[in-house]
């Protein structure tokens, strides 16, 4: 199993897991002394490491291997407009699977949510999805989930490439991928930002203000997606067109587990 540790990995030697994921290794997975466990920090960094003891509230660990560096992520940015949290969350769960860097709540016209509604606790569950989906998925790195912003804020903030996906120009608009694949062919972009709008999508008015801002209109197929879903599809669409098949094999397991066996890991001597 792979544990998201919140704070950075020591080189090598002991450590203590404490909180949540002692929790989840000792109570809910019931691993003991002798399991072989995997940790990685959201630096890059992922290790191997061995229970040596189990006690209430702590599980010490011996790191025994580190793992060979992952290949960057795509460095795609999600601006996504507030739903509803039920919605937004399986969006934050997918998202971080399919390999999104950051996540951009942002606030339009035709939100049905406000950032007020949503309260810190609903922000600290947030940031848990985010952790679990990095676990699951075998992503090193865990997105980075800012506060609201504005769309007129977001547009002037977002990075590289803008997108946004538009219902009513679904017929005419070029499709996201082949858009992105055009985008690619001499070297990719430093950056993707993909806007997706809320129930009832953007606003006309700031559709323009996008285009204002360099945003391009594109297509995700012929038929009307909950906002939820165009999220899922465009970062999927975009991860298949980004990388193609350049992205070298990760070591992972088809669960998304890393793998004891995992080719290149570094076993830490004694002396290390």
């Amino acid at each position: 199993m792979r544990f998201y540790c919140a704070t950075r990995l020591p080189p090598d030697g002991p450590l203590v897991l404490t909180g949540d994921t002692a929790h989840r290794a000792a109570r809910v997975l019931r691993m003991r002394a002798g399991d072989t466990l995997w940790l990685f920090d959201g630096t890059g960094r992922e290790v191997e490491a061995v229970i040596g003891t189990v006690e209430r509230g702590s599980v010490t660990v011996m790191i025994t291997a580190e793992l060979p560096p992952a290949p960057p992520a795509p460095p795609f940015f999600l601006y996504q407009a507030l739903i509803r949290p039920n919605r937004f969350e399986l969006l934050l769960e997918k998202a971080a699977e399919l390999g999104v860097a950051a996540i951009r709540p942002i606030i339009s016209a035709r939100c049905q949510v406000r950032p007020e509604e949503l309260g810190a606790v609903r922000g600290e569950r947030w940031g848990r999805i985010l952790a679990e989906a990095a676990e699951q998925s075998g992503r090193r790195t865990v997105p980075d989930l800012s506060a609201p912003l504005r769309l007129e804020t977001a547009l002037t903030a977002a990075p590289g490439l803008r997108l946004l996906p538009w219902e009513r120009e679904r017929a005419s608009a070029p499709r996201l991928g082949d858009t992105l694949r055009t985008a690619v062919r001499d070297g990719p972009p430093p950056a993707l930002s993909m806007f997706i709008g809320p129930e009832g999508g953007f606003a006309p008015e700031e559709i323009e203000a996008a285009r204002a801002a360099g945003a391009v209109p594109v297509s995700l197929g012929p038929l009307i997606l909950r906002a939820e879903t165009a999220a899922i599809a465009a970062l999927a669409i975009a991860t298949d067109a980004w990388t193609g098949s350049r992205q070298p094999a990760s070591g992972m397991r088809g669960d998304g587990e890393a793998g004891s066996d995992r080719p290149g890991a570094a076993p830490l001597s004694a002396e290390s």
